[in-house]
């Protein structure tokens, strides 16, 4: 049985992530072949929350977001202006392999779609620089 301080922990101690708040984390993914992926990861009481950013809302339809989905058994939201691949993940017995394969096949998952709906990777450049202006606090 997984804890958030201990969740906390080994995401401060084994991930190279930037906590924005005391319980959510902001990761970038090397997948190789020059291309990067933001993850954002919210630690809450009973659950890990893991989102990554693949479009502009004014970029993509919902039609569009849902279709390209929908051969994924993850969901999607949003966040701020941007749609998102989510997985949430509950606490209760949660293992290190299930937090580095969450962060990893939500990364993919949003890169795939990143560069089907919108192409390229310059959508995390501009995520990188938004996600520095601190938001109104939003979960995930």
């Amino acid at each position: 049985m997984a804890t958030q301080k201990e969740v906390k922990s080994y995401i401060e101690k084994n991930l190279n992530a930037d906590a924005l708040e005391d319980d959510i984390f902001k990761i970038v993914y090397d997948l190789g072949n020059e291309r990067s992926q933001v993850v954002f990861v919210q630690v809450a009481s009973e659950s890990l929350n893991i989102a990554s950013p693949f479009a502009k809302s004014e970029d993509v339809t919902p039609k569009q977001a849902f279709k390209a989905i929908e051969n994924y058994a993850f969901g999607i939201g949003t966040l701020g202006d941007w749609y998102v691949v989510r997985h949430v993940v509950p606490l209760a017995d949660l293992d290190e392999s299930e937090i580095i394969h969450g962060f990893e096949i939500v990364a993919m998952i949003a890169d795939e779609l990143e560069d089907s709906l919108v192409g390229g990777d310059s959508l995390q450049r501009k995520f990188l620089v938004l996600a520095v202006q601190k938001p109104k606090r939003q979960r995930l």
